[in-house]
């Protein structure tokens, strides 16, 4: 089940956004996103993020967000700019879609829908006293057991949270505060697969400073090298390549 396309309007930063993923025939290509600070690459992430969690809840009871809420939070501060609404959704394939909107004010009080009705058609399902409206078709994968084998078999991602600028979008009581590793569990409903995870990088440099510290002491040897100065001789440590320096 791979992500095919993003539409986004009036959220966070970004104005407007049509995107349609690349592929190769059925082998998606690698998306990287390039942009200044503030420019909406967390924002984009940040909804793919919550298809995800909103996913893991359907099948799981362990998830990282507390079912029935979600990771990115929706409020009328996430609205761009002089607009009235933002809106999103994400088309996955087997017909399953995240769908978000956000108002300003209830829906009864919009007086011209034409064009957020042109949007999508979900513009109908919010109930006009309402503000937002959150909904996750799941298409061919309405079965609980297609779902998990799906997600078990294909969803892994890693969002690092740890930033200079926490978003305000963050529910940071809900993240995994420390490095744990995975136990196999063989508990129904229990899943070791997290969707994001903060100091991930913490253990690898570590890990990696082990790696360079064995390479230089245990690696390396002191010999004497002859140089063409009046029959000087000085010693020099030059490497004596195993397995750290193969790891470096």
């Amino acid at each position: 089940m791979y992500l095919r396309s993003i539409q986004l309007r009036n959220t966070g930063p970004i104005q407007e956004l049509d995107l349609i993923l690349p592929f190769t025939g059925e082998n998606p290509k690698p998306l990287v996103l390039v942009g200044r600070n503030g420019s909406g690459k967390s924002t984009v992430i940040s909804f793919i993020v919550n298809a995800l969690v909103a996913l893991k809840q359907q099948v799981y009871e362990d998830v990282e967000v507390e079912k029935g809420k979600v990771y990115r939070l929706r409020s009328a501060l996430g609205i761009h700019g002089d607009a009235n609404f933002y809106f999103a959704k994400l088309d996955f394939e087997q017909g399953v879609s995240l769908i978000e909107w956000q108002l300003n004010a209830k829906k009864e009080s919009i007086t011209d829908p034409t064009g957020l009705l042109a949007l999508d058609s979900s513009w109908n399902e919010i109930p006009p006293n309402e503000t937002s409206h959150f909904k996750l078709p799941l298409g061919e994968l309405a079965q609980t057991h297609m779902l998990e084998a799906l997600l078990q078999k294909t969803s892994l991602l890693f969002f690092p949270a740890d930033r200079f600028e926490p978003p305000d979008w963050l529910n940071t009581e809900n993240l995994s505060s420390e490095l744990r590793l995975p136990d196999a569990q063989r508990v129904k409903g229990r899943t070791p697969r997290r969707i994001f995870s903060r100091n991930r990088l913490r253990p690898t440099l570590e890990w990696l400073n082990s790696v360079v510290f064995d390479m230089m002491v245990s690696e390396h040897e002191e010999v004497n090298i002859p140089i063409n100065y009046s029959g000087q001789r000085t010693s020099a440590r030059v490497a004596r390549p195993g397995k750290a320096h193969a790891v470096f």
